[in-house]
């Protein structure tokens, strides 16, 4: 059931265009046109930025993308966000994605249910709190880093400064919730005089605050909210120029849907999205496991010619105390891999 609903300005950042060129925001919802393109949600352009405002149920997760069309010409960002919303009710929140390119293999294999689930398996996992209504002119907000490369007992840290406090050392530093992992959040409120934040991200081990990793220069930047002083026509938001609150108005599939906003002519929930964890060294993939050749498995029950059926009994036979030198991976290799490589001899040899 929904907690309400909400006021959502997505913005990302998308500077490839030329005149009649558009971004457009599309998703599972029905607000966001249910990934049909001709339904997306259309984003208006400021000086590179490309932002829309929607109304959408609190509580209920959803997927969506940002995609760039010109003319008949469609291009998708790599991967789709999942999102769930537990800001207060009629809450202007402004999220700012960035635009996802194909990412590296570090990444890339960082994202498979192998490492994420297995070599880097994180239990106890912490939620990010829900979110409270931030007190006057306080700004909630939310950071966001994928940490794809990362040892089950070493957590993330927020450590930066604003305008009147530094929170530099690690001592000082705030950790953030692994609950979606590979992606950790962590909310802090700031008073909105005292933006913009200076930030950047720390590993540190669990066992102790001894720093073991902080993420390469530059520093991370998160500006003051946008204000709300747009006309209507381009943002589907009624907002008077001194700040005075009216409504904003969405046309979803089914109804009219109106929401009164707050009194502030800013957002004061951000979700700030950041790159991926910035190694001072890039990390190299490593493993240990088991390499077996698939036509080599047989049981009781199979014949040896490289039944699938045989790859859950290997996987459970496979365990530290069953097997305490296989490791956490098994690799299958086929055929005419060992046969034109001949790939076997060469271990052999080894």
């Amino acid at each position: 059931m929904s907690a309400g609903k909400g006021v959502f300005l997505f913005t990302v950042p998308y500077t490839n265009t030329k005149w009649g060129d558009n971004v457009f925001i599309s998703g599972n919802l029905v607000e966001l046109g249910e990934w049909e393109v001709d339904r997306a949600v259309r984003l208006v352009c400021r000086d590179g930025l490309w932002f829309a405002f929607v109304v959408l149920d609190l509580g209920v997760q959803f997927e969506y993308k940002y995609f760039f069309r010109s003319g008949d010409y469609i291009r998708w960002e790599n991967e789709s966000r999942k999102r769930i919303f537990n800001t207060p009710p009629n809450e202007i929140v402004e999220i700012r994605d960035l635009w996802r390119e194909a990412p590296s293999f570090e990444v890339d294999i960082g994202q498979t249910s192998l490492i994420r689930d297995v070599c880097q398996h994180r239990s106890n996992r912490a939620l990010l709190p829900k979110i409270e209504s931030p007190a006057g002119t306080d700004v909630s907000i939310v950071f966001e880093v994928p940490v794809h490369m990362i040892d089950p007992e070493e957590s993330v840290h927020l450590i930066g400064q604003s305008k009147t406090k530094r929170f530099w050392r690690i001592n000082e530093s705030q950790p953030l919730q692994d609950g979606e992992f590979p992606i950790f959040k962590c909310k802090r409120t700031f008073e909105i005089s005292d933006l913009p934040i200076q930030y950047k991200f720390v590993l540190s081990h669990d066992k102790g605050y001894e720093c073991e990793t902080i993420e390469l220069d530059p520093n991370n930047l998160a500006k003051a909210p946008i204000l709300l002083d747009y006309d209507a026509p381009e943002t589907l938001v009624y907002v008077l120029k001194d700040g005075k609150p009216t409504s904003i108005h969405f046309q979803a599939a089914v109804q009219q849907k109106i929401v009164k906003l707050p009194p502030n002519n800013y957002a004061q929930v951000l979700f700030i999205e950041s790159e991926p964890f910035r190694y001072p060294n890039r990390p190299h993939f490593r493993a240990a496991g088991l390499v077996i050749p698939i036509f080599s498995l047989r049981t009781e029950k199979s014949l040896g010619v490289g039944e699938f059926t045989d790859l859950p009994l290997l996987a459970r036979w496979k365990t530290p105390v069953e097997c305490e030198y296989c490791g956490q991976i098994i690799q299958l290799k086929h055929y005419k891999t060992h046969t034109l490589f001949h790939e076997l001899e060469i271990r052999q040899n080894e």
